[in-house]
């Protein structure tokens, strides 16, 4: 069982970020949600707030305003209106 997972951030104009993480902190409209591999499936809204990507080599962080995130077949797909600059 693999302890990676596929993701991408995605927002209207582009894809802002694509790969492979082991984990993805998400700011959920009830909470912060934490995703690992094989994490059960599960479709809930963003709100405005840190995305916190690690993987193997290192740990990304961006802000994003609200919108929503799916995770199934061992994928996370994260769509926001934007990416917040900071």
């Amino acid at each position: 069982m693999s302890d990676s997972f596929n993701f991408s951030v995605v927002t209207p104009e582009q894809t802002y970020l694509d790969g492979e993480a082991s984990m993805v902190v998400v700011p959920g409209i009830e909470g912060d949600i934490g995703f690992l591999a094989n994490h059960a499936n599960i479709i809930t809204s963003l709100r405005p707030g840190t995305i916190v990507v690690t993987s193997d080599k290192d740990t990304n962080s961006f802000n994003v305003e609200k919108g929503f995130v799916k995770f199934s077949e061992n994928k996370l797909l994260v769509v926001a209106e934007g990416i917040v600059s900071e």
